[in-house]
């Protein structure tokens, strides 16, 4: 289980959890949403996506990698190359970048990546 915070420009931002097909692209699933100091679980797929929002995603290390690579870059230069008609291929996960699985740069550029438990309180 993983957080994940939207930064302004993100790619995430103005979509909705439908458009985005997390789940069906990636393998991660969205349990919940943290919006406006709201908590939304289970959180309705018709949701749009705000700067600022908190995802909260389940899944394995590396889907949830690709997951927050999409929210934040999409699609594009991504082992996940075929949105969103088919999930990642297994083989290219494992030529995922090691800057895919965690943040880099200054704490104020890289996406916020905390605990569940931490980020909700």
């Amino acid at each position: 289980m993983e957080t994940h915070t939207l930064l302004s420009g993100a790619w995430g931002v103005g979509r909705s959890l439908r458009d985005l097909e997390l789940r069906t692209v990636t393998g991660a699933s969205v349990i919940a949403l943290l919006q406006e100091g709201r908590v939304h679980s289970s959180p309705d797929p018709d949701l749009v996506l705000c700067e600022k929002d908190t995802v909260v995603l389940l899944g394995s290390a590396e889907q949830l990698a690709l997951a927050c690579h999409m929210l934040d870059q999409g699609p594009e230069g991504s082992p996940v190359r075929n949105h969103p008609s088919s999930p990642p291929d297994p083989a290219a996960l494992l030529r995922m970048p090691s800057t895919l699985r965690e943040p880099t740069g200054s704490p104020s550029s890289a996406p916020s990546r905390r605990p569940w438990r931490e980020a909700v309180g």
